[in-house]
């Protein structure tokens, strides 16, 4: 039975947890909102005045919409987006192909009557019935909802499939009504508002996390271990299911709970090598892929542990890029993109100084979406110029 106290520790994690979360969004609000306010304020006083009782209630309008954003983001990430996860992990654990297409379908219908914009839109087009164009608009979502959950079942190329139904669209508006065209364009737009978008990707990464292992340490991996998997119970060896994916990229990255046993050489010796043991099975397993070694994370100023410390994190970080360089793969540094000038984790992206909370995943995925990948033409040197991830 869990004493009170620790109840109030979790509750009071959580809350800050979520107050970091908030005041992100508050400010992803403020940078959408407040230049289109600031021109209709520069427009208003200049080329179009406007009565004072307008021009208040429009500044009163900018703030709730801000903080409506921000408030609307934060359940979308709290909730929406855990839910969409679990759903899509579910689907993926049935092992029915019936089961992903009709909970894809009927997801995609629903979210997507729910949408606001679509709403708004269906509301400013008076020649088609309301429910006519939310139900058409709705059920081309959920069809293409599902299309999707089968490409990421059976791995087809996304490019393909772009270039298929590009073709298919383009042919269609050939026969199809000019009065139509704008209004089909319009529809495309509002299907990516903020109802649909979280909970669509979310959906997504949970049908994509199709392999997952609980507890995996390297040496499990390396040595071949036989593990099962936590989404579909199925036992594999990962560095099989890695060559039967038949990957472009594999980015690798080791946990510090590997170096928190013990602060000496020979633990971060042990991790080295098991890295490079790593990159060659999967060079056998996947010899087509492009392989990026990840730098550790940062860690907060105050943070306190035995073995993960910042001057050790950059000297092993140093170490892995020596060896990434030695085994001609490339390099990548996370760490500069979640680190404050200072080489301490940036206070807002966790909220235990380790781990990370959605503000530092944000950051980690934008580093990993547009990195410089270090290599022999491009050496990573700790402290130089270029060190920050671009």
């Amino acid at each position: 039975m869990r004493l009170p106290w620790k109840r109030r520790e979790q509750w009071q994690e959580r809350l800050g947890r979520n107050k970091t979360i908030l005041w992100e969004k508050l400010r992803e609000a403020l940078a959408s909102v407040v230049p289109i306010t600031v021109i209709v304020l520069i427009l208003s006083f200049t080329v179009a005045p406007i009565p004072t009782e307008t021009l208040l209630a429009f500044l009163i309008g900018a703030v709730m919409v801000i903080l409506g954003i921000g408030l609307f983001s934060l359940g979308a990430d709290t909730a929406m987006t855990p839910i969409g996860e679990r759903v899509g992990a579910a689907m993926t654990r049935s092992r029915k192909l019936w089961v992903v297409a009709a909970v894809g379908f009927l997801i995609g219908v629903i979210v997507t009557v729910s949408e606001p914009d679509l709403q708004v839109l269906a509301q400013q087009v008076p020649g088609v019935p309301n429910a006519t164009l939310v139900g058409a608009v709705a059920v081309g979502v959920g069809v293409f909802l599902v299309i999707a959950m089968l490409r990421i079942l059976f791995r087809i190329p996304l490019n393909r499939m772009l270039i298929v139904f590009y073709i298919l669209v383009f042919a269609l508006a050939l026969f199809v009504p000019e009065d139509f065209l704008a209004i089909a364009f319009d529809s495309g737009g509002v299907t990516t508002g903020p109802m649909t978008v979280p909970f669509i990707m979310a959906l997504g990464v949970g049908v994509a996390t199709v392999r997952g292992y609980r507890g995996a340490t390297p040496g499990d991996v390396v040595n071949r271990v036989v593990m099962t998997d936590y989404n579909t119970g199925e036992e594999s060896v990962p560095l099989d299911v890695a060559a039967q994916m038949n990957p472009k990229s594999i980015y690798l990255m080791f946990g510090a709970n590997a170096l928190a046993a013990r602060d000496d050489e020979a633990v971060e010796d042990s991790f080295i090598a098991y890295y490079g043991q790593m990159i060659d099975l999967l060079r056998e397993a996947a010899p087509e892929a492009d392989i990026y070694v990840q730098t550790m994370t940062p860690v907060a100023a105050d943070y306190s542990s035995t073995g993960i410390y910042k001057e050790r994190i950059q000297r092993v970080n140093q170490k892995l890029a020596n060896m990434a360089l030695e085994k001609g793969v490339y390099f990548v540094d996370v760490y500069s993109a979640l680190a404050d000038e200072n080489g301490d984790l940036v206070a807002e992206y966790s909220s235990d100084g380790l781990h990370m909370v959605a503000a530092g995943y944000k950051a980690w995925a934008d580093c990993l979406a547009g990195h410089v990948a270090y290599s022999a033409d491009n050496p990573y040197v700790m402290g130089s110029e270029y060190y920050i991830a671009k």
